[in-house]
Order: C-alpha cells, then structure tokens, then sequence
C-alpha cells in the first residue's frame, strides 16, 4: 500500500514505499530514486501529494535503493530540505542540479563518482567537507554558496568549472594535485583560504581567486596563462612567483597590497592595471616581458627599480605615481605611453631606443637631471609637457643627449 497523506507512515518505513512502487508501476530490477519519484506519482492518480512528503520528510536515502544506482539525473533531489546524509557507492555520474538546494545535507559519499554536473550541490548550505577521490569534471557552480564547506579534496579532478567554489565563505583546505584547468570565478570569494597549491595547472581563469582576501601562499609551478582579475584584491597575498607564466591579464594582482615580490621570467605580456595599487611591491622581475599594459604598476609606492631589458612598448600610466622609482632600465623601448612615469622620483633612466615619448611621460620626475637618446632617428614627443617639472624643462639644469649625427635635427624638431 502506498501512503499518499501520511508522513509518518512514509519516514517510518521508507524502503516498504519502494517496494510498494515496483509492485504497482510493474517495475523490476533496480530503479533509479527519479523512477521511484514518477513511480509514485502515476501511483497517487496524477497529484504530487506522495512526492511532496518524500521532499519534506526524507532524511537519508535507504541504502539498499541507493547501492543500485549508478547514476543520478538532473534535479533529482533538488530542494529535498530535510535530506542531511547521502551514500551512493556506485554512482559514476551526478547530474546538474541533482541535490541544488539541499540546505540540511551534511555528508555526502560517492567513492567511484568521475563526474559532477553544474549547480549539483548548489546552495548546500551545511556541506562541511567533501572528498570525491575520483572525480575527474567538476561542473560550473557545482558548490556554488556551499557557505559551511571547509574541506575539498579532489586527488584526481583535472578541471574545475566557472564558479564551482565561488563564495565559499569558510573553505580553508583545498586538494587539487592533478587540475590542470582552472575555471573564471572558481574560487570567488573564499574569503577564508590560506594557501594553494595546484602543481599541475596550466591556465587560470578570470576572477579565480578574485576577493581571497586571507590567501598568502600560492603555487603554480606550471601556469602559462592567468586570467584577467585572478588575485583581485588577495591583500594578503605576498609572493607571486609563476615561472612558467607568459600571459598576465588585465587587474590580475589589482590591490593585493601585501605584495612584496613579483617573479615571472617567462612572461611576455602584462595586462593593463596588473599590479596597480600594489603598495607594498618592491621587487618586480620580467626579463622577457615585452608589452606592458596601461596602469600596469599604477600607484606602486614601494617599487624602487624597474628593469625590463626586452620591453618595447610601455602603456599610458603605466608606473604613474611610483614614488619610490629611482632608476628605470629598458634598453629596447620604442613607445612610452602619457604619463608613463608621472610623479616618479627618477634620477637614471636607459632609453636607448625609444622613438615615440606621450604626453606628460616625466611629468614631476623633479630628480630627472639627464637622459641619454641613442636612437638612429629623431625621437617623437607628443607635446611639450612630457617634461615639464622636471630639471629637462626648458630652463632647467637638466641635459638631454643625443647623437652628433641629429643633433641639427633635433634643434629644428618641432615635435
């Protein structure tokens, strides 16, 4: 007999209900818990008064229905709210939205799962740890607000979704040794972890880390790419070193004022506002960067030196306000973007090459007594207040040097 109104008598004797079902739906063999659900309601003549009770009073799925399936659907538990424990030893796949919503489910076992859709535990509220040994896909959202997690454990995951952990709120331990992909947003707003390491990544996705505002420790052994906005605001954060990296993003390590040292040897390019309002860098490496975006290195006040020796274009902004930047090296620059080094408290400069100086470029560098020109041709100024407040300035006690061969060029030069 199946009990259409009473929830007791559905808690009290659960695995009877799903016996009653295969009886009346003719069902043999093993049944999946969304069979049983549609079971019940063909059973209770087209009203969903069986499944609603199931939803609100069901605790724990009975083992001997779940060591059957294999797979889990889509939305099969979806906002089930008393569910608080689930153990399914043999399911390989967990579809989207399978327990979304499940506020009270607390322990979760699924030793031989490979796959976790998108939004699967989606909002589970108090989740506290989960360890899925052979995951291998983690879908977008999948623990999306899962706000009592502090433990993921994922020994064989290579890829995590958009968002999979996004706001995570008390995550503080994450195990992911063989992820070689890293989704946008899939750590957004951790705001308690401390410390990762992902020694098998490749590429990080935008905003990935974005608002980690405890995270000090990063490894990253073999990352070539980083997303735009990765470490926005990781103010904790003080040593970035990516070996391997060739591609910074734009406001990748935005604000992450605790950031003392810088270390890329591989990368090529630096997005725009990369490192801005980094206040505490002092020390910054790129020996083989090329490109430097706009306000890259905005408002660094820490940094002293900056030495780029293959750099070729410089972009608008780019050290603006470094105070503390006395000596600037980039023997192969060809184009320095306005305000480039607005404010600086330069004395040395090496612009052998450059060919093209924007507007306002040294403005206020009032330390600037001497740059030396080495190019083959006359060097192009955008306007008149490149140097001005500087000892360059027309009037100044500063020196401008450049080859005897234009120097009747450049007196006639009205660029």
């Amino acid at each position: 007999m199946v009990a259409t109104n009473g929830a007791t008598a559905l808690n009290n004797n659960i695995t009877s209900l799903f016996d009653a079902i295969r009886s009346k739906a003719s069902i043999s063999g093993s049944m999946t818990f969304a069979e049983a659900t549609s079971a019940v309601e063909n059973i209770s003549g087209g009203t969903d008064t069986a499944i609603q009770i199931i939803e609100r009073t069901i605790t724990a799925i009975p083992q001997k229905e779940a060591d059957m399936v294999t797979t889990i659907g889509s939305y099969v538990f979806q906002s089930y709210s008393t569910l608080t424990t689930v153990s399914f030893p043999n399911v390989t796949s967990i579809g989207d939205s399978a327990f979304r919503d499940c506020r009270s489910l607390a322990t979760v076992s699924f030793p031989n799962a490979t796959y976790i859709g998108s939004y699967a535990f989606f909002f589970c509220s108090s989740l506290a740890t989960v360890s899925f040994p052979n995951v291998i896909s983690i879908g977008s959202n999948a623990f999306y607000y899962c706000t009592f997690l502090t433990e993921a454990n994922f020994p064989s995951a290579s890829y995590i979704g958009n968002s999979a952990f996004s706001g995570c709120s008390a995550l503080t331990t994450v195990s992911f040794p063989n992820v070689i992909s890293i989704g946008s947003s899939a750590f957004y707003y951790c705001s308690a972890l401390t410390a990762v390491s992902f020694p098998s990544a490749t590429s990080i996705g935008s905003a990935a880390f974005y608002s980690c505002y405890s995270l000090a420790t990063v490894s990253f052994p073999n990352v070539t790419s980083i997303g735009n906005t990765a470490f926005y605001c990781c103010s904790a954060l003080t040593t970035a070193s990516f070996p391997n990296a060739s591609y910074i993003g734009n406001y990748t390590f935005y604000s992450c004022t605790s950031l003392v040292t810088a270390s890329f040897p591989n990368a090529s390019y630096i997005g725009n506002s990369a490192f801005a309002n980094c206040s505490s860098l002092a020390t910054a490496s790129f020996p083989n960067a090329s490109y430097i975006g706009s306000y890259a290195f905005y408002f660094c006040s820490s940094l002293a030196t900056a030495s780029f020796p293959n750099v070729s274009y410089i972009g608008s902004y780019a050290f603006y306000i470094c105070n503390s930047l006395t000596e600037a090296n980039f023997p192969n620059i060809s184009y320095i973007g306005s305000s480039a080094f607005y404010g600086c408290r330069l004395t040395t400069v090496n612009f052998p090459n450059v060919s093209y100086i924007g507007a306002y470029a040294f403005y206020q560098c009032g330390s600037l007594t001497m740059l030396t020109l080495r190019g083959t041709s006359v060097v192009t100024l955008a306007n008149i207040n490149a140097f001005s407040y500087t000892p360059l300035s027309s009037g100044g006690s500063g020196k401008i040097y450049v080859p005897s061969s234009l120097w009747a060029n450049y007196q006639t030069a009205t660029n």
